[in-house]
This record gives C-alpha cells, sequence and structure tokens, in this order.
C-alpha cells in the first residue's frame, strides 16, 4: 500500500469522485457537494493498493492554530486493514504542533480516540440523520 497525494488532473477527479460516492451519493447528495472552499489550501492524501484507490483523506488549515481533518474514507471491502490509520498518520504529521479537530460519525469514534482525538462535544447532523461527534487532539 502506498499513501500520497493525488498526482494530475485524472487522479483528482478520482479523488473527488470517491469522495462523492463513499461520502455523499448514498445521501441523495448531488456531485459537487464533496468539495469545499478550503480545496486549494489543503493536503490531500489517497491510499492505493494493487492499482486501485481504496482510501481517501483530507486537512487543512483553518486558522493558525488549528487545522481540520476532512473526508476520510475507506473502501468497505478494505477496512480494518490500516489503511485509515495510514492516511491519518500522513495527515496528522502535515499539522505536526498544531491542534487538529474533526466531526467524526458517531460510529467511528473509537477509531479516533485510538489515536489520541478525545470528543469535546456534539457536532453536526448530516442530512438530517448521519449524528457526528466534534473531537480534538
Amino acid at each position: 500500500m502506498k499513501i500520497r497525494s493525488p498526482a494530475g488532473d485524472a487522479e483528482w477527479e478520482v479523488d473527488f469522485r470517491l469522495r462523492w460516492a463513499w461520502l455523499r451519493e448514498r445521501w441523495g447528495q448531488p456531485p459537487g457537494s464533496e468539495r469545499d472552499e478550503h480545496e486549494a489550501q489543503a493536503r490531500h492524501l489517497l491510499a492505493e493498493q494493487d492499482g486501485e484507490i481504496v482510501g481517501i483523506g483530507r486537512i487543512n488549515p483553518l486558522d493558525e492554530g488549528c487545522w481540520q481533518v476532512r473526508y476520510m474514507a475507506v473502501r468497505e471491502d478494505c477496512r480494518g486493514r490500516g489503511i485509515g490509520e495510514a492516511i491519518l498518520d500522513g495527515l496528522l504529521a502535515e499539522a505536526a504542533g498544531h491542534r487538529v479537530v474533526l466531526n467524526a460519525r458517531e460510529g467511528v469514534a473509537g477509531f479516533y480516540q485510538k489515536r489520541g482525538f478525545r470528543v469535546t462535544g456534539g457536532g453536526p447532523l448530516m442530512f438530517g440523520e448521519i449524528r457526528h461527534l466534534r473531537m480534538e487532539r
């Protein structure tokens, strides 16, 4: 497995397409909803295994002392193999020395807690049904 940034326009489009498919499509969100105003300043990473992208993640600065992890996803059939952890480690290295926040779906908060994040409060309710927790490290 390789963890790296997207290379070239085609891979950027794959990154965004997977982000939409894994994190937005099943909730009826339109293509384009997987992007936000922080894309240009963000560090994007993907996990490649046997020539296929199997995981994605992004971190971006919010202000001088704080960064935010967003859009983390691992293909369902590849979960539990350390892919998410490897992506998160790469993202956290980018923000070394800074406070890092994220909004985790309730079902995956334990993943982040094992990596040093703590729950600081409730997060957004996405698409009217996906509860999130605000976490910080």
